[in-house]
């Protein structure tokens, strides 16, 4: 039987599905939105989602 780390897709409770490339697919949004809006509070606030993103990417669901 496989322990539950050793599989790349899995589900967890407190972060949800984590799969590789997670990260990268929900900061797509953000650099979109950062090059579509020009809003200064929308681009602050895509800008934090994306920093939480990039964050998320080197930390990731452990």
């Amino acid at each position: 039987m496989k322990d539950k780390k050793s599989k790349k897709v899995f589900y967890s409770e407190k972060y949800g599905w984590s799969f590789p490339g997670k990260y990268i697919l929900l900061a797509i949004p953000a650099i979109i939105g950062l090059m579509y809006f020009e809003n200064t509070l929308i681009n602050i606030i895509l800008f934090l989602y994306l920093f939480g993103c990039i964050v998320g990417f080197f930390k990731g669901d452990k």
